[in-house]
């Protein structure tokens, strides 16, 4: 689980996702966008679909996704993401489920 601002910065990640990342705590990935830890290509996708969501207000349930891990290996994960409206900043909750 982890949440990102509206520049899709991590504010707050969990172990899992660090794990993911190649890093040991959550704390490490703050202030880190998708592009500092994945392809650029898998980066703007997931950019894109966080745009749409807080551009719109509207959450993404249950989507399949696909990533890759930081040894290179391919990762797919059942993911939900929900924007959070914040009075400044609309935030973005990510879920995710690995297969």
């Amino acid at each position: 689980i982890y949440i990102k601002d509206s520049d899709s910065r991590v504010v707050l990640a969990n172990h899992a996702c660090a794990k993911a990342a190649g890093l040991t705590d959550g704390r490490e990935l703050v202030g880190k966008t998708d592009a500092d830890v994945m392809a650029p290509e898998l980066a703007a996708q997931f950019r894109a679909s966080e745009k749409t969501i807080i551009e719109t207000g509207r959450p993404l349930l249950n989507q399949m996704e696909m990533a890759v891990d930081h040894l290179g290996r391919r990762i797919e994960f059942l993911s939900s993401k929900l924007p959070l409206p914040g009075p400044d900043d609309p935030q973005l909750l990510w879920m995710d489920r690995l297969l």
